[in-house]
């Protein structure tokens, strides 16, 4: 998303991220990652995890954030950060964190749809022998 991420556990700072091979999860000082201009904190309630919970927790997140799995809407900072808050029992992140992430989901799942009828007009162009034209005209007629 537009907003940068991360959480700000036991004075570490973990985020997640894209890379090729492996986990996407990195973990630097708070405040100074070192791709991202930091803008404010957003203060949650303390865990009642221990630091070996902690660390447990962030194995487990390590397998299942891996790198190449980052997307810029749909898996990003900020869903590995609501991911992390609620599992470590502090609840969500504050939810304009997601405003763009949201539209751009919504701008996706528009695009893909239109994606799935164009495909399909497609087939059944071949299928019934009918003119892309004509398919086109009678879908458009049919919305009005």
């Amino acid at each position: 998303g537009v907003f940068h991420a991360g959480v700000e556990v036991a004075g570490r700072e973990f985020s997640f991220g894209y890379c090729a091979d492996g986990t996407g999860i990195g973990i630097s000082k708070p405040r100074k990652h070192p791709m991202h201009h930091f803008r404010e904190t957003c203060h949650l309630p303390r865990t009642a995890l221990d630091e070996a919970a902690i660390g447990k927790m962030v194995e487990e997140l390590a397998a299942e954030y891996q790198g190449n799995e980052y997307h810029l809407v749909r898996r990003n900072c900020c869903t590995f950060a609501d991911d992390f808050c609620n599992r470590l029992g502090v609840g969500p992140i504050p939810q304009w964190t997601y405003r763009l992430a949201q539209f751009g989901e919504k701008v996706l799942s528009v695009s893909e749809d239109l994606e799935e009828k164009v495909l399909g007009l497609n087939l059944s162009c071949s299928v019934n022998g009918n003119s892309t034209l004509e398919l086109l005209k009678g879908q458009f007629q049919s919305l009005q």
